[in-house]
């Protein structure tokens, strides 16, 4: 897998990709025909269907258009994720120092369910060695997004009527930064004591083993 900054070859596929992703109400993977039924139910027969997505028609501001995205370039906020040779997503990213916005990340409805955008997650906070500070936002109704936030390691920081906003510390600069402000914290004290920045499913660890599992 490959992320890049996109080029300007890729924003018409991205563009194209991201209209499909966000549109999005129902995906069906099937291993053989499927039939779609009335809107907002769909009649799979035989076949193994999966709901995938959010509201139909409902995506981010400039999400179905090529002139944004065209911008987005321009300002070099724009990112390609490909697998060899095709497109796969995308990402719309804002770096200000230290801090990184997550302003908004699509893949492919032809590649949904596989892993890909936990892997897109992964190369960006691979990309943006030196940002200490990830934040995002989400629909409060979306709720495949959210939970999929949370499985990133994101953490709800704040919610209004719209939307959940998240944030994720990069794990080895929270642990630093403590131990620079008390030399004198004995590590097994400072690691349990972090409990709050891990997955919910890492409670169990061990405090000596949480502070070496990076999956940054």
């Amino acid at each position: 897998m490959i992320f890049r900054k996109a080029t300007e070859e890729d924003v018409l596929v991205l563009t194209e990709i991201s209209k499909k992703a966000f549109e999005s109400d129902e995906l069906i993977r099937a291993k053989a025909s499927m039939k779609e039924g009335h809107q907002g139910s769909v009649t799979c027969g035989d076949t193994s269907c999966q709901v995938v997505g959010g509201k139909e028609n409902d995506g981010p501001p400039g999400y179905d258009s090529y002139d944004w995205y065209k911008q987005m370039l321009s300002e070099n906020h724009l990112f390609t994720y490909a697998n060899e040779n095709e497109i796969v997503g995308g990402a719309v990213l804002f770096k200000d120092e230290s801090k990184l916005y997550v302003g908004r990340i699509f893949i492919s409805p032809a590649f949904f369910k596989q892993g890909f955008g936990i892997s897109l997650m992964e190369e960006i906070e691979n990309y943006f060695s030196d940002v200490e500070k990830f934040n995002l936002d989400t629909p409060v109704w979306n709720a495949r997004t959210n939970r999929f936030y949370h499985k990133c390691g994101y953490a709800e920081v704040s919610r209004d009527e719209e939307s959940v906003y998240y944030e994720k510390i990069r794990k080895e600069k929270v642990f630093q930064q403590d131990l620079a402000k008390s030399k004198s914290v004995p590590v097994g004290f400072a690691a349990k004591n972090y409990k709050v920045h891990y997955e919910k499913e890492d409670k169990d660890v061990p405090p000596s083993l949480m502070i070496m599992d990076c999956s940054l």
